[in-house]
């Protein structure tokens, strides 16, 4: 179950800024580990529940966030990208307000 969506126009894409917490969660990290830019992102999920089970049963264990939180970019490309929500913030950066 998507527990927030933000979802912009069909032709609109915006670049966002991720803050990575690599070796602890965001919520007990003192410092940001890195941060990374994703461009033409279309669409952001935070999925947890029957959404989280899924993509558990498709890693090999060492991905699984603490709170079965999941963050997933989704690119004008069509490809998406999964990240452990409890490991990162986002932040939109560039690109149309809705």
């Amino acid at each position: 179950m998507a527990i927030t969506q933000h979802i912009y126009g069909h032709d609109d894409e915006i670049t966002v800024e991720l803050h990575v917490y690599e070796d602890e969660t965001k919520y007990t990290a003192s410092g940001v580990g890195k941060i990374v830019q994703y461009e033409g992102v279309v669409r952001w999920d935070i999925v947890d529940g029957e959404d989280a089970t899924a993509i558990e049963a498709h890693t090999d264990g060492s991905c699984i966030d603490e709170f079965h939180e999941y963050l997933v970019l989704h690119f004008g490309d069509g490809s998406d990208g999964t990240f452990r929500n409890s490991h990162v913030d986002l932040y939109r950066i560039e690109g149309p307000m809705n």
